[in-house]
Formats: structure tokens, C-alpha cells, sequence
């Protein structure tokens, strides 16, 4: 009985170990994961899943790990340039989110004291949250530290005005600046990658120079006051009201008007309990993939299906990476198949789910789009065969010059060099003469001097 006892116990013991073991990989892997994630929004400004599948990894870190540093770092994973610290003179807390209108509409039945109560709604802009207080402005950062930002105010504006003493409000590029920057500049993919690049660089001078100017919006600077009733009848006028704001939003804040008994209310560590976030998820369409473009890559080629077109939050999208060629046989796809498509962030198309069509014509690469020579199909993926193939040059040269920091020679000015002078590699480029260069269409004396300065 003794033995059985033991053993028993042993079991035990190392089922909670096996258990502990799994917990603890899986804490690891959500903590890849958000960094990961979180490094492709603020440097890169890419965002790779939507806000909602993204609150639900930090929902499960929590769970897992509750004292986790990740979950005290605050979301902003800028690069800094050496900023200041600042200590807020109050926490700036962030808000519980919510997706669906029931969920909202019952907070709002469980805080109201009574039906009349009203709430105070506000845009939920999608900028940096920030505060200004004795001239300085400066970042959330976790809530209690924030990065001085004071060397952007020149080409910044205030809204409602300048204040007098201290406000919360957000940074944000207006929908206006932002049309204005795309002219200039496609290298920002939102006004909120916009604001992040801005304050990761070590000077405004380009922003200045183009006559960009950033907002800081207060919060209270544009709100509307509803009864809980009048906010359920009203959703759709809200909704157009904050879409047509003129701002980069992302949903809205709903907050109990009462300033004494929003007060009374108080916070939990993280969120005020008088105040939600609604959040409007991203719409998702079915389309048809009616053909293939394949764009060549250091390592081959990759697919990017042509769609029906399709209108997602009023954008129209007619194309969406399919990542590789394994990706299309796992998932059986062909000419005619259905794709479910969201646009993450408002901005990358992605696919959700797919119909297969087993019938449809099979999909397939012969010839290299580029050079028309016949590609082979290694570790997994097409590629071409042909060493001087103008695609594959441009990358090479690309790559070279992006190593050497050179800037101002993007793929297709570089397109431009390797057909006007028929370059066969980044070797042939080197044999090339200043005048040469300067000889190809669009490249002035001082760019082809950078260029040749950077191939030596």
C-alpha cells in the first residue's frame, strides 16, 4: 500500500512538472510572439494581425503570467533616440477594450445609476497618446515614464488651442497631412507609422521641410454627451461621426459624464472603471482568386494572388500575399478558389479563410516573368535559373547598397540603371563610369556621384 502511495505521488509530481514545463513554453511563446509583433508595428509600421487578435495574446499572457514585464511595458516599442524620461504628474492609464456593441451597451447598463445617466463619447483616435504639462511634451511610455518629445513643437499644432496647464490628448497626422506625405513619401503606410517614424528619427527637418505638421488633439476636444438609450437608437450616426472626424480612428470612448461620480468609480491597476474602449473589428469579404503575380525575392519567387476586386472599409483591394508556394499546396488552391479577406490595420489585405476549388486551373510558374527563361522548382519554391535575369540583378544591387547604408535608390530607379546600361551584376555596375551612370534617365550629377562614391 506504502509503494502504491509513493508511486502515486511520484506521478503526481511529475505530471505537474510535464504541466509546468508546457505552461512555461507556452509563456515563451507568447512573449516571442507580441515582440515580435510589436516590433513590426512601431519600427516597421506593418501591423500582421488585427488589434483584436492581438489584445487577445496579451489577454493570455495574462492569464499565464500575470507579473509578466511585458505587460507592464506599456505597447510603445519605438526606437529612442535618446529621449528624456519624464514622470507624468499623473498615471495615464490605458482603457478596457470591447468588440461587440452588446458588450458595450451592457457595461453601460451596469455602471448607469439610473436610465438618464449620461456618457460622454469621444473618438478613439489611432495616434500616440502623449501629455503636455509645463511646456513639455511627452509620451505615455508605461503609464508613469514617458519619453520627452518638447523638440517636435515646431511643427506642431494644438487643438482645441495651446494649453495653460496640464492635458492628456494624442499625436496624430491629420487625414490631410497624411494625402499631402503619400505624394512625398510611400514609405509610411498609415498616419499612426507616420507619427512613430516621426519620433524615431533624430531630427524633423524633413517633416518641416515638406510643410508636414502634426496635431495634438485633446480628448475632450471633440465629444458628444448620450443617455444610455440614445447611444443604442444613435450608433450609426456615431459611427459616421467618428469615421468622418478627419483623424485616423479606430473606434471610440464611452465614459460616464459625471465627473464626481466617474471619480467615485475609481481604477483597477491598469484601467480607469468609469471609461471603455469600443473597438470596430475589421470587415472581412469573400472574393475570388481569378490569377497570380509572382514577384522574385533573394530566395525565389513569391506569390501574390489577384482577386476580384473588393471593397473593405472603403478601401478596394485587388491583391493579397499568398506567403509561398507551400502555402498554396497546403492549402489546395486554385484559379477560381474563395478567399476571406480582412484588412489588418485598415491597411494589409491578408487572407482569413479560403474555399478551395479543386477544379480550377492549377497554379503553377514555367517561365521566369522577368527574363522568360525557365525556372526549377528548389527547396520548395521556383526559381530562376538565368544569373543575369534583370530581377534578380536588381536585387543584388538592392542589396549591396542597402548594406552600404547609400539612399535615395529604391528597386525601381535601380530597374531603371540595370536596363539603360545593361548591367549582368553588381560587379558589372562597378566597371561603370560617372558619366555613364549620370547618362541613365532620372539619375542628376549628384546622385550618380553617391552612387559611384558608394561602389568603390
Amino acid at each position: 500500500m506504502f509503494k502504491k502511495i509513493c508511486l502515486g505521488i511520484v506521478v503526481a509530481f511529475g505530471l505537474c512538472n510535464m504541466a509546468f514545463s508546457d505552461e512555461k513554453a507556452n509563456i515563451k511563446q507568447l512573449e516571442t510572439q507580441i515582440i515580435k509583433l510589436r516590433k513590426s508595428f512601431w519600427q516597421d509600421g506593418v501591423r500582421t494581425i488585427s488589434d483584436q487578435e492581438y489584445d487577445q495574446l496579451i489577454e493570455k499572457l495574462a492569464k499565464l503570467s500575470p507579473k509578466n514585464t511585458l505587460l507592464k511595458s506599456g505597447k510603445e516599442r519605438r526606437k529612442d533616440p535618446k529621449g528624456q524620461k519624464v514622470e507624468h504628474s499623473q498615471s495615464m492609464r490605458s482603457l478596457r477594450k470591447c468588440y461587440r456593441k452588446a458588450e458595450l451597451i451592457k457595461w453601460c447598463n451596469r455602471v448607469a445609476r439610473t436610465k438618464g445617466e449620461l456618457f460622454t463619447i469621444q473618438p478613439k483616435y489611432d495616434g500616440v497618446a502623449v501629455e503636455f504639462n509645463n511646456e513639455v511634451l511627452s509620451t505615455r511610455g508605461d503609464g508613469q515614464f514617458g519619453v520627452n518629445i518638447s523638440k517636435i513643437t515646431n511643427i506642431l499644432r494644438y487643438f482645441p488651442k495651446k494649453p495653460t496647464d496640464r492635458a492628456v490628448g494624442e499625436l496624430l497626422l491629420s487625414d490631410v497631412m497624411f494625402n499631402k506625405l503619400q505624394k512625398i513619401n510611400h514609405k509610411y503606410t498609415s498616419s499612426r507609422h507616420a507619427v512613430v517614424g516621426m519620433l524615431s528619427s533624430s531630427d524633423v527637418s524633413f517633416w518641416k521641410k515638406n510643410g508636414l505638421v502634426f496635431d495634438f488633439v485633446c480628448y475632450d476636444y471633440a465629444q458628444k454627451q448620450f443617455n444610455k438609450l440614445q447611444l443604442d437608437q444613435e450608433w450609426i450616426r456615431i459611427e459616421k461621426w467618428i469615421k468622418t472626424i478627419g483623424y485616423l480612428t479606430d473606434g471610440f470612448v464611452v465614459k460616464v459624464a459625471d465627473p464626481a461620480y466617474y471619480k467615485s468609480l475609481g481604477s483597477t491597476v491598469k484601467f480607469p472603471k468609469g471609461a471603455m474602449a469600443f473597438k470596430w473589428g475589421c470587415e472581412r469579404k469573400w472574393t475570388i482568386l481569378e490569377g497570380i503575380q509572382w514577384q522574385q525575392g533573394r530566395n525565389g519567387f513569391t506569390p501574390v494572388g489577384l482577386l476580384a476586386e473588393v471593397n473593405l472599409d472603403g478601401k478596394s483591394v485587388r491583391k493579397v500575399s499568398l506567403h509561398n508556394l507551400a502555402y498554396i499546396r497546403k492549402k489546395k488552391l486554385t484559379l477560381g478558389s474563395s478567399l476571406q479577406i480582412e484588412c489588418v490595420g485598415g491597411t494589409v489585405p491578408v487572407v482569413k479563410g479560403f474555399k478551395a476549388m479543386p477544379s480550377g486551373q492549377k497554379i503553377e510558374l514555367i517561365n521566369c516573368p522577368d527574363c522568360q527563361q525557365p525556372v526549377k522548382l528548389l527547396d520548395g519554391g521556383y526559381q530562376c535559373q538565368n544569373i543575369s535575369c534583370p530581377a534578380k540583378v536588381v536585387i543584388e544591387i538592392f542589396t549591396n547598397l542597402k548594406r552600404k547604408k547609400v539612399k535615395g535608390f529604391g528597386k525601381k530607379t535601380i530597374l531603371r540603371i540595370v536596363t539603360d546600361l545593361k548591367l549582368k551584376s553588381w560587379d558589372d555596375l562597378q566597371t561603370k563610369t560617372l558619366i555613364e551612370i549620370e547618362s541613365v534617365k532620372g539619375i542628376g550629377h549628384a546622385k550618380a556621384k553617391a552612387l559611384k562614391k558608394a561602389l568603390k
